[in-house]
């Protein structure tokens, strides 16, 4: 498993993946620093570069942050209460 060296500015969701053994350190440090200088979340940017699958990241974002993962396929839309939630609202979610 790699681990980030101490001078390693990573923090968060990229030394989670580090210390999975997902991302070797360097390339997390790239990731992050390139996903600050575009602007965009890690996550958004990890996905993006295609450099782990999202399933994987959202494995090691939930248990990093403590939420739960919510498969969205998993719900039959007929057995769902109609306009329970407005369409516009699960759209914009």
């Amino acid at each position: 498993m790699a681990t980030p060296t101490p001078a390693s500015n990573l923090s968060g969701l990229a030394l989670r993946l580090v210390r999975e053994g997902l991302l070797p350190a360097a390339e997390a440090e790239r990731l992050q620093n390139d996903a600050n200088t575009k602007k965009v979340p890690l996550i958004s940017h990890l996905v993006s570069s295609k450099k782990l699958n999202s399933a994987a990241i959202a494995r090691v974002a939930s248990e990093e942050f403590g939420v739960p993962v919510f498969d969205i396929a998993a719900i039959d839309p007929d057995s769902t209460p109609a306009k329970l939630v407005s369409e516009k609202i699960l759209r914009k979610l």
